[in-house]
């Protein structure tokens, strides 16, 4: 099966289809890792950036259509690393989201070569991207494309109320095993 799509660069009254397709990223997202849940502003959020993004020309927001519905996301950005390291910068692909129904027709991989085309035009090196630890679909489709995983994300929740109800429950288990 095929289907007829066309890319291109997000136009400002199409901000609502960015939105739609990015709520429909981190709505997934979020079933893997609850801190990927949007914040309540996150749409005044999204549109300062893409905003500061069309100024500044640091990076691309392109959809991908079929007739007059969204069907496809791509966000890049260009960054900046610190100047403690030689190879500091590069683009970083923050969203590339295909609609459930067209997943599998090329909607992706057609998205990703622009992504490539565009870093490389700007002269960076390399892109970089955050894939949820538990998202294999996405771990399967990057490694498929040619990416490697270079690097992981360790993290520790500083949630003082959780960490203390873990920390009594594991002092109870410890002395009552103790008294035993």
């Amino acid at each position: 099966m095929t289907i007829a799509f066309e890319i291109r660069p997000t136009q400002a009254h199409e901000e609502w289809a960015v939105a739609q397709l990015f709520e429909g990223l981190h709505y997934y997202n979020t079933s893997l890792d609850h801190y990927f849940s949007l914040s309540p502003d996150w749409r005044e959020a999204l549109h300062t950036f893409l905003i500061d993004q069309a100024l500044n020309q640091r990076g691309i927001t392109m959809l991908a259509w079929h007739g007059s519905t969204p069907i496809g996301l791509l966000m890049l950005a260009g960054q900046q690393g610190s100047a403690l390291f030689k190879h500091r910068n590069w683009a970083e692909l923050l969203a590339l989201y295909v609609v459930q129904e067209v997943r599998g027709l090329g909607v992706a991989q057609s998205l990703l070569n622009l992504a490539q085309a565009w870093a490389s035009a700007q002269g960076y090196q390399r892109i970089q991207l955050y894939v949820t630890a538990s998202n294999h679909r996405a771990k399967r489709f990057y490694q498929a494309q040619g990416w490697q995983c270079v690097q992981e994300i360790w993290r520790l929740s500083l949630d003082q109320g959780q960490q203390l109800a873990d920390h009594a429950e594991h002092m109870n288990v410890c002395l009552s095993s103790q008294r035993e």
